[in-house]
């Protein structure tokens, strides 16, 4: 059964010997009352104690055996305190909450004098307001801060912008591309949130180049892009999709630690021509171009989508 675990001394030989009672004293105030879930595993990475905060976190069970509180840990967080990696980001439910929160995970060792490893610290930072309060800011701005290319606000006024013209006759067509990067919460878990960045950054640079100076390219969520193609029937809408696909499958990505990863997207494509009245405005078409994208990655990604 999950009880309060707040409060218990932490293990002696973590701490350096001289005024260790102070330092328990000051352990246990700051540890046990911080918002930051914080794991303390021993040199077999078993978990050898968990905060308030963490026992908060689903995958960590708290019960009692024999008056002496016993730790398991499971799924996403059984990962984390195996991973090899110092700093990543990882989406985490917590007990009680019905929406996934993002946590940025801060792994630590623990060495003795001898430079033997005794143990390691797992932090995680719920960093879920922070992100929001970001994508807030996005929404009154026109770029988008880390890639530079436009805002999903921006974006969105631009497609209804251009499904005016095409409603007045101004063009004969129009098409979008949604784009997701396949696999990148396995690229920040694996390689850190730098390299995602990076990953990031990178596809937005290739996909401008694949496009007309007058086309839309704007950044949607973390992992999701899209792209306005005024006048573009379907076909070469398609053909824009393939060759970002194939400047993706050219390209390398350096991480953090002097190696180097690629990666893949999906691709959903959807023309004015899969609208069947004036009364469908851009967010309908934004929602085919969805819809298809979300088929490309139920069949396993790295492929494109269209009708």
């Amino acid at each position: 059964m999950l009880h309060d675990v707040s409060g218990p001394t932490p293990p002696r030989r973590l701490l350096p010997p001289k005024h260790s009672g102070l330092i328990s004293a000051a352990w246990n105030m700051v540890i046990s009352n911080t918002d930051q879930g914080v794991i303390i595993l021993d040199a077999k990475d078993s978990i050898v104690y968990v905060n308030p905060a963490a026992a908060r976190i689903e995958g960590i069970s708290v019960y009692d055996s024999k008056a002496t509180d016993k730790i398991s840990a499971s799924g996403k967080i059984r990962k984390i305190i195996q991973s090899d990696k110092e700093r990543f980001r990882v989406s985490l439910r917590v007990k009680n909450d019905d929406s996934p929160r993002i946590f940025d995970v801060t792994l630590s060792t623990l060495y003795n004098k001898s430079g033997r490893q005794q143990g390691k610290v797992v932090v995680l930072n719920d960093s879920t307001e922070y992100i929001r309060l970001e994508q807030e800011l996005e929404k009154n701005s026109i770029y988008d801060r880390l890639t530079g290319i436009y805002s999903k606000n921006y974006f969105m006024e631009q497609g209804k912008k251009e499904m005016d013209r095409l409603w007045r006759g101004d063009q004969s067509s129009l098409s979008v591309i949604m784009t997701d990067i396949d696999n990148f919460e396995l690229i920040n878990y694996n390689y850190g949130t730098d390299t995602g960045q990076r990953v990031l950054k990178t596809f937005a640079a290739l996909g401008s180049n694949c496009i007309r100076v007058y086309d839309t390219f704007g950044r949607l969520d973390e992992d999701r892009f899209a792209i306005i193609l005024p006048n573009t029937k379907l076909e070469d809408a398609i053909v824009v999709a393939g060759r970002i696909t194939d400047e993706v499958r050219k390209t390398t990505v350096p991480t953090s630690d002097e190696d180097s990863i690629s990666f893949s997207v999906s691709h959903g494509v959807a023309s004015s021509r899969s609208l069947t009245s004036f009364h469908q405005g851009f967010e309908r078409l934004y929602e085919i171009a969805k819809d298809y994208l979300n088929q490309s990655k139920d069949r396993g990604g790295n492929q494109v989508t269209f009708f």
